[in-house]
């Protein structure tokens, strides 16, 4: 092997150029001086120089190009490291997206947030949740929780009766919406739902929660007499009623025994409020009560004139003697003075003069005096239900006569008085004679007309005086015994 005096690589002895240098093999050696000496040691050194500088001129372009590959490296590093984690973030998110957009991961969220009393933020992600799935039973009666938590009981109200419509077997919403509707007093709302569910172990959990309606008795229909209504209720609760046909409630009367109605058309209305404030439906019972009119009432005596006669017995200065006269004909065995009014068995009589008698005129116990003066007397029948019936009344017109004495009556006036008035035998259980004159009693002289004029106008005005004092007299006497 030769060794290339230009850059000192090693080659073949053949070879006559080095291969790494170019430089020409020198055949013939030459000679060895001290100038070619130092001429060549100064060649080598420039050599070694050269040779270093290429060296670290490679080395640097090594170092360059390393440094350069490292860059490259490192950018490459960045850029993959980038690219991959973009990946990931783009996978992330799109993993949270994808998360944050399924039902599962919203109504989690609810959950938490409703756990911890943060309702706002609970009802956020149950909206959230429920526009994925807006008929998950799960999110429809967490949302109905939060509403409730929220004292927003109508929008909980709301969702409740949605998921039921869908699920009529879903207990806990029954449970919740039940509670709900018993806090707003919704009676009528609690009574239409049970009254629709068709599951029997809620219709038998909330059975004291549909109280049935009351009884009211007796039934509905046309009644001659007075009816006495009354009203009875299987729940344990309080009764309300209504007789003008409104609607009652917990304001209207309170039932607390049989109560009767009037004459006329009445309907009654009842409802009964549970211990639990729960109402009842409405119980209704229509009444037609016509009354039957009682009859006109039979007076006695009839109408007519009646005169009550005061005298003095003869050969008596005490007693005092009474007699009646009448128009009307029959007065035997008759009080005449006195009206009387037949009352049949259950009926009460009211009665009055000159006006027609009401229930708080007087009542009739005993024959009534007759008033001096022309009066019409009016007396009515009332019933044991309380309805009067027709009027009746007659016309007296009474007056009471005291005569005057008469000297020595002849028959013929003794006839005519006779004539004139018919006693009855007792008046007020007094003993009633007639004065009778004697036959015998003949005048010895026919008096003058103008005696006879004077003396029969003083027995008149003296007649009339003593009547009006006895007709005053009478007057209070009948109306004393009336108005007892």
């Amino acid at each position: 092997m030769r060794t290339c005096t230009n850059c000192g690589a090693q080659f073949p002895d053949d070879e006559l150029i080095c291969p790494v240098c170019g430089h020409e093999v020198q055949l013939v050696p030459d000679y060895v001086t001290i100038e070619s000496k130092i001429q060549e040691d100064k060649k080598r050194k420039e050599d070694e120089a050269q040779r270093r500088r290429e060296e670290q001129a490679r080395e640097q372009a090594i170092q360059k190009r390393k440094q350069q590959i490292r860059r490259k490296i490192i950018l490459l590093v960045v850029l993959i490291a980038a690219a991959a984690a973009a990946i990931i973030i783009t996978a992330v998110s799109l993993h949270l997206r994808r998360q944050s957009s399924s039902f599962s991961y919203q109504y989690e969220k609810a959950q938490n947030a409703y756990e911890i009393g943060d309702y706002q933020d609970a009802l956020s992600y149950i909206t959230d949740a429920l526009k994925i799935e807006a008929n998950n039973e799960e999110g429809l009666y967490l949302e109905a929780e939060i509403y409730a938590a929220l004292d927003r009981n109508s929008d909980a109200e709301t969702v409740l009766e949605k998921l039921i419509a869908g699920n009529g077997n879903h207990t806990k919403a029954y449970d919740l919406l039940i509670k709900l509707y018993t806090e707003d007093k919704n009676s009528d709302a609690i009574r239409t739902l049970l009254k629709n569910c068709k599951n029997k172990d809620v219709l038998a959990k909330y059975k004291d929660y549909l109280p049935a309606a009351p009884s009211i008795s007796p039934d509905s229909g046309t009644y001659n007499s007075i009816q006495s209504v009354t009203i009875t209720s299987s729940a344990d609760g309080t009764i309300y009623y209504t007789t003008d046909d409104s609607t009652p409630d917990s304001s209207s009367s309170k039932y607390t025994g049989s109560f009767s109605l009037k004459e006329g058309t009445t309907t009654v209305k009842a409802i009964v409020v549970t211990d639990k404030g729960l109402t009842s439906e409405v119980a209704s019972q229509e009444f037609s009560i016509e009354l039957d009119t009682p009859a006109a009432p039979k007076i006695t005596p009839e109408s007519g004139t009646y005169t009550h006669i005061k005298g003095k017995t003869a050969g008596s200065g005490s007693s005092s003697s009474e007699s009646v006269s009448s128009s009307s004909g029959d007065t035997s065995d008759t009080d005449i003075t006195h009206i009387t009014v037949t009352v049949p068995d259950g009926y009460t009589c009211y009665y009055a003069f000159d006006q027609t008698p009401t229930k708080s005129s007087n009542k009739y116990t005993k024959p009534v005096s007759m008033r001096q003066g022309e009066h019409i007397f009016y007396a009515v029948l009332c019933s044991r239900d309380g309805k009067l019936g027709k009027v009746a009344s007659a016309t007296y017109v009474y007056s009471v006569v005291t005569p005057t004495a008469t000297p020595t009556p002849t028959a013929t006036l003794t006839q005519e008085a006779s004539n004139t008035y018919n006693p009855v035998s007792t008046y007020n259980s007094e003993t009633v004679s007639t004065p009778t004159p004697t036959a015998a009693a003949t005048p010895t002289a026919a008096p003058t007309p103008d005696s006879s004029s004077s003396s029969s106008s003083s027995n008149t005005e003296s007649g009339e005086q003593n009547g009006a004092e006895s007709s005053e007299k009478e007057s209070g006497k009948s109306d004393s015994e009336s108005s007892n």
